[in-house]
């Protein structure tokens, strides 16, 4: 059975959040899923589109 980690924090963070969230929270699942013998793991990585910083219309 699959198990997805797909959190992240909405828009824009600091880093600190950002490492916290996105690396270690998959060290997280990655260990989990080593623990549990599941054979097999998807990574799945989405854009990141920031808005802060629009230069165009």
């Amino acid at each position: 059975m699959p198990v997805p980690h797909l959190g992240g924090p909405p828009g824009e963070a600091p880093l600190v959040d950002l490492l916290d969230v996105n690396v270690l929270g998959t060290h997280h699942v990655l260990e989990a899923a080593r623990r549990a013998t599941v054979p097999r793991t998807v990574p799945r990585v989405t854009g990141f589109h920031p808005t802060a910083h629009r230069t165009g219309p």
